[in-house]
């Protein structure tokens, strides 16, 4: 992963808008996530589509509130963006439908 690389989770851990720059970015979006809000936090992937220089990835995510200690599962999806090799850009969204919106794909050309 190189000095590119930026990740824009749906599971905002922090109040700022801003997306997670680099390797170190990511780390801490994961150790923020776990330490503060979820006591447990999963990902699965079910299917991997590729689409010129992006990968559309659809699964599904696990987690568990620290405090409150319900454990949810839902949709989730993200968009992996490569330049030169190189990833650059992850977005995940709550959703199969809002990740293939923003993909610009319809379900049925993925089936």
């Amino acid at each position: 992963m190189g000095r590119r690389l930026r990740m824009a989770p749906f599971l905002r851990v922090k109040e700022e808008g801003a997306p997670y720059r680099r390797f170190r970015g990511i780390h801490e979006w994961f150790g923020d996530a776990t330490r503060g809000a979820f006591s447990d936090l999963r990902t699965e992937i079910e299917e991997i589509h590729e689409d010129g220089d992006r990968l559309v990835v659809l699964g599904r995510a696990h987690y568990r509130g620290r405090r409150s200690g319900v454990e949810v599962t839902s949709n989730a999806g993200w968009i992996v963006e490569f330049k030169d090799g190189e990833i650059v850009r992850v977005w995940s969204f709550r959703s199969h439908a809002e990740t293939l919106e923003e993909a610009g794909l319809d379900a049925s050309e993925i089936a």
